[in-house]
């Protein structure tokens, strides 16, 4: 037994399917059967019930995730304790989305911060990287990306799986693309004026716990003939500023950043979704000063931009 096999088996409990956990865990499906194969072979049980809809726990497995799910939280605590036992270096394990006023905010809290000794991974991915990080990574905080009318589920969820949570903001994504775009210049947007131009898309957003025909419903229009799908924040600005018929659903963007990449935002007056950015760490963890003040950054540009400060 190691703890690698106690994620497996806990994340394939989570999601009720071994092909999503592979997915979730960045592994390919035969190792995954492979590592619950051979846990049951070496124990002599069987953990799951395979079906047409995926796998459901024996009552062996659900006591067998229930003392892993145990065993799993008290590694992440010794790992964050060695983490953050050197009082000299900095420590901190981020997991958020991709959002330019959290790396701003991110930005901020490292030049605020006198010591120079810095250990700290700041990961932007999506939604269920982001739990997966969190409840079994040994990250320290996270924050998620959810639509709105899902708040109360999800908050449920967070607390059942013995963690905290702090509401940032609601808000709803606006249009992002070149100074120069055809429709800069229009004041009001609606969905059919977007789709002759291409869109640029994060092909690994998911929202957890969720269908792809739901995620269709709580997601803007993409009905654009042209779709180009990118993983790294970065390229966008670049591809949107090179190419003047693109465009992207993005959140509120600090206005410095749209001011140096020749970009601008808009409001689409038929886009009525609106999402909620919810931090979350594990529960009985003490934020540390660096955590701390990383949070009240986020807050100071949230402020900013919900009051019309920051964007252009």
């Amino acid at each position: 037994m190691n703890i690698q096999q106690l994620r497996c088996i806990v994340e394939i409990a989570r999601v009720g399917s071994i092909t999503k956990a592979a997915e979730n865990l960045y592994m390919n499906q035969p190792n995954l059967s492979r590592t619950v194969i051979e846990f049951e072979k070496e124990y002599g049980i069987t953990l799951f019930i395979r079906n047409s809809q995926g796998v459901i726990l024996t009552d062996s497995g659900k006591k067998v995730v229930e003392k892993a799910e145990e065993i799993i939280k008290k590694t992440n605590d010794l790992n964050r304790f060695l983490y953050n036992n050197d009082k000299e270096t900095i420590n901190v394990k981020l997991a958020v989305p991709r959002s330019s006023y959290i790396s701003v905010a991110f930005c901020n809290t490292i030049e605020a911060v006198e010591n120079n000794k810095l250990n700290i991974s700041f990961k932007e991915c999506n939604n269920t990287d982001v739990l997966n990080d969190v409840m079994i990574n040994g990250y320290n905080l996270g924050i998620i990306r959810i639509p709105t009318e899902l708040e109360a589920k999800y908050k449920k969820m967070i607390t059942s799986k013995q963690m905290q949570f702090q509401e940032i903001w609601n808000f709803k994504y606006k249009i992002l693309f070149s100074q120069n775009h055809p429709l800069a210049t229009k004041q009001k947007l609606q969905f059919n004026d977007l789709k002759e131009y291409s869109v640029l898309l994060h092909d690994d957003e998911y929202i957890p716990f969720v269908s792809k025909e739901e995620i269709k419903r709580y997601t803007p229009s993409h009905d654009s003939q042209s779709k180009i799908l990118i993983q790294e924040r970065g390229s966008q600005f670049d591809i949107l500023s090179n190419l003047p018929n693109t465009y992207m659903w993005t959140t509120p963007i600090p206005k410095s950043l749209l001011e140096n990449h020749k970009l601008v935002t808009k409001k689409c007056i038929d886009n009525k979704q609106s999402f909620s950015d919810i931090l979350i760490y594990p529960k009985n963890y003490t934020l540390t000063d660096f955590e701390k003040l990383f949070i009240e950054n986020v807050f100071e540009i949230k402020y900013e931009l919900e009051n019309g400060n920051n964007t252009v």
